[in-house]
């Protein structure tokens, strides 16, 4: 299997900044990153997608749309569609709307920033979604923006202004809020898939440094077949295949590459990987692997279920079901944040055949 590290949620100059597409494109060369999906606020924009290459490095810009209400103030329920083929900005005043023609057309509605503070004691409006507003059959949630975490830990203009020059002192991990609602939705049966957001160009000026923050600071692993093959349509579906199935990882590489992380499960006759389903036959044993020794965390259900320090290779047998994911942590400025989260493998109870189907196999 591969890797494809991907960056979500940027703005190009047709949103707010003054970065085109192209130089989106060079700052992600820069950053080792594969791949770039832009979300352009009530605005999808044709005729941007395609490669960029720089010696032996491939980027692809995949271009999508944020949807959201113009006219509620403070701005709230923000809805990222990825693969929608068609702009649904006219329908933001109706969440419901707009996420039932979104995966009507084969699209992906992503809550973003479902959990941010509503404001800041800058005075800083961000838009979190109302509960009552949530729309059903989304596809996944944005637990970890790397602008937002910014914003919501900048509580005085000094910590503004330091956070702008040196952002990395403004790191403080996921919002807690958002993977706890995720993992709320999971503990109900909810296939939904976390993904994290750059938030770059979201501010109207933005120095270099902080550009380069925002776009690697916090990426999406895709792991996918294999590499970019040079066929737009063909990476294309297996670039959104990969999130429409949960096939992937958070990780925060600035605090330490993460490439090559795994999180698989293996039962009595299937192996899963992450976003896979296994059927729960006497017992399941996942295996963690991890690039480098760290502190490892076994969720089921939302609960912690088993904790590993300084590993590199985590190992657990269980004979309950369930949604289970993984989040590794680094030591950063004398606390522990958090550095690596995995989408769930989902372990399913078994059921019998009828009676009728044994005999007749037996």
């Amino acid at each position: 299997m591969q890797e494809l590290i991907t960056s979500i949620h940027l703005y190009s100059a047709y949103t707010s900044e003054t970065i085109p597409h192209a130089g989106l494109l060079s700052l992600a060369l820069a950053a080792n990153i594969d791949v770039v999906i832009t979300t352009d606020k009530n605005l999808l924009v044709y005729g941007v997608d395609g490669y960029t290459q720089e010696d032996d490095r491939t980027c692809l810009l995949l271009a999508a749309e944020e949807v959201f209400d113009r006219g509620l103030h403070p701005s709230r329920n923000h809805m990222l569609v990825l693969d929608a083929k068609r702009e649904l900005a006219a329908f933001a005043a109706n969440p419901q709307q707009a996420a039932k023609l979104a995966t009507g057309g084969g699209g992906m509605p992503f809550l973003a920033h479902p959990c941010a503070a509503a404001e800041t004691t800058l005075g800083k409006v961000l838009p979190p979604w109302s509960v009552e507003d949530i729309p059903d059959g989304f596809t996944g949630l944005e637990v970890w923006n790397s602008l937002s975490e910014l914003q919501d830990h900048a509580s005085n203009r000094l910590l503004a202004r330091l956070f702008a020059w040196l952002p990395r002192l403004g790191r403080r991990g996921p919002n807690r809020a958002a993977c706890q609602y995720w993992d709320q939705l999971l503990a109900t049966g909810e296939t939904i898939t976390a993904i994290a957001g750059s938030g770059l160009g979201g501010l109207q000026r933005t120095r270099p440094r902080l550009q380069h923050y925002l776009l690697q600071n916090i990426t999406n692993h895709l792991v996918v077949p294999q590499p970019l093959s040079g066929s737009l349509e063909d990476d294309r579906k297996m670039v959104y295949d990969a999130l429409r199935q949960g096939h992937a990882f958070i990780a925060c590489d600035d605090l330490a590459p993460a490439r090559g992380f795994r999180f698989n499960a293996k039962g009595r006759e299937k192996k899963a990987s992450i976003g896979d389903s296994v059927v729960l036959k006497d017992s399941v044993t996942f295996q963690v692997r991890l690039p480098q020794a760290a502190k490892c965390q076994l969720y089921q259900d939302g609960e912690v279920i088993r904790t590993w320090h300084s590993k590199d290779i985590c190992v657990h047998t269980t004979n309950q079901p369930g949604t289970y994911r993984v989040e590794a942590y680094l030591p950063y400025l004398g606390q522990e944040v958090a550095w690596i989260m995995s989408n769930p493998i989902y372990v399913l109870p078994y059921v019998p055949p009828p009676l009728s189907d044994q005999l007749y196999n037996s």
